[in-house]
């Protein structure tokens, strides 16, 4: 299992798809890990540079009553990451201007969002449109899980050839759809890697995402000084977590009994220890962490490798008008994505569409590109939309 620390988290904490499944996952994954170890020749196999003691200690809780004496290989090699440019200040305004002089210099770059909203002014929608407005010539692309999704989208699908699609594009926007699991081994390509993180993102996450360039390019990041995402209750201790999580499903199942007048006495309120206590001590960690943010994200690049540099800030005019044509463009987004979703909800105004494309559900995506595509009220709009 390669980035295991990544994966089980994923599987603990997500609130992605398998959020509505956990139960069911976590199941599968135990049941997974006794099969394999109680096979002739079953062997478990955990990689990832972030291992940990919880992960294995994780992993030989799921495996019941087999008995495993775990081996460990320990790479100690730490190469050479290249240089890495801190930008200070409450945003990253100084980072978008200094990526502008970049641009304006040729050559090429990544730029890796911890955002991609269309009301986030830091988000990958948002840049994706300032940049585009400042530099018409540039070839952009855009890549989260919305434009990887979209079958009109340049992305859709590039996650599998990454290594073919990059070299097409001058500048790439990219939110934490390309944080693990892909590897981008073009050399002579990309100048620099550029990373703006508001603290939505656990520390390793900002690391990983940072080394998907193999190449040794300089980094140039901003990085919030305090975290803005917590895990549970923010608490910093397992047992202040654990509680938490106690106290919240005796909770809600006094509102379920209340609500249907049923007994729901029978719900196992110790449902796998194993997991929730990985889950306390991964989630401790990250509290921690994220209370002093910029300063846990520094050091972990400092043990990567990295030599950080303070960069110089740019003048004051420069900065302010930066932040003017991202105000800008993330209002006439946002703006357009509210016009779309009222749109797609007059079903009167979709001339290919009998009823309305929602059918009473929240709008996708998907249903607001489709405005796009086949309503003429929309095209008349012009409307700028995902």
């Amino acid at each position: 299992m390669d980035e295991c620390d990544q994966v089980f988290w994923h599987l603990l904490n997500s609130g992605t798809e398998v959020a509505k499944r956990r139960v069911s996952v976590l199941k599968n994954l135990k049941q997974l890990v006794q099969n394999v170890l109680g096979s002739e020749h079953g062997k478990i196999y955990l990689s990832s540079a972030d291992v940990s003691d919880t992960d294995v200690k994780y992993v030989l809780s799921l495996a019941g009553e087999y008995r495993v004496n775990p081996f460990v290989i320990v790479n100690n090699y730490r190469h050479i990451a290249g240089n890495c440019y801190n930008y200070s200040g409450s945003n990253p305004k100084n980072l978008v201007a200094a990526l502008d002089k970049a641009i304006a210099k040729g050559g090429h770059h990544l730029l890796c969002c911890s955002a991609q909203k269309a009301k986030s002014k830091w988000g990958t929608q948002a840049l994706e449109e300032r940049f585009r407005r400042k530099y018409p010539h540039l070839r952009i692309l855009r890549i989260d899980s919305e434009s990887v999704a979209d079958p009109s989208h340049a992305a859709m699908g590039c996650i599998s050839h990454l290594n073919e699609i990059l070299t097409e594009y001058d500048l790439v926007i990219a939110s934490p759809s390309l944080e693990t699991g892909v590897s981008i081994d073009i050399e002579g390509h990309f100048d620099a890697v550029w990373g703006i993180f508001q603290g939505v993102q656990p520390v390793n996450s900002v690391r990983q995402m940072l080394a998907r360039v193999r190449e040794t390019v300089d980094r140039h990041i901003w990085v919030r000084e305090w975290g803005m995402s917590v895990v549970g209750n923010g608490s910093t201790t397992i047992g202040g977590l654990l509680r938490s999580q106690h106290v919240a499903t005796l909770a809600n199942i006094a509102l379920l009994s209340a609500a249907d007048n049923a007994d729901l006495s029978y719900i196992d309120q110790n449902f796998q220890p194993e997991s929730l206590q990985t889950w306390g001590k991964r989630g401790s960690v990250i509290n921690v962490e994220m209370r002093r943010y910029r300063e846990s994200v520094l050091a972990g690049l400092v043990e990567d490798g990295y030599i950080i540099i303070d960069a110089d800030d740019v003048d004051d005019d420069e900065s302010g008008a930066v932040i003017e044509s991202v105000k800008a463009a993330s209002q006439e987004l946002y703006t357009a994505e509210c016009q779309a979703i009222s749109l797609i909800l007059q079903p009167s105004l979709m001339p290919n569409s009998k009823s309305s494309l929602t059918q009473g559900r929240k709008p996708k995506p998907n249903d607001i590109s489709s405005v796009r595509r086949n309503c003429p009220v929309a095209m008349k709009l012009k409307l700028r939309l995902i």
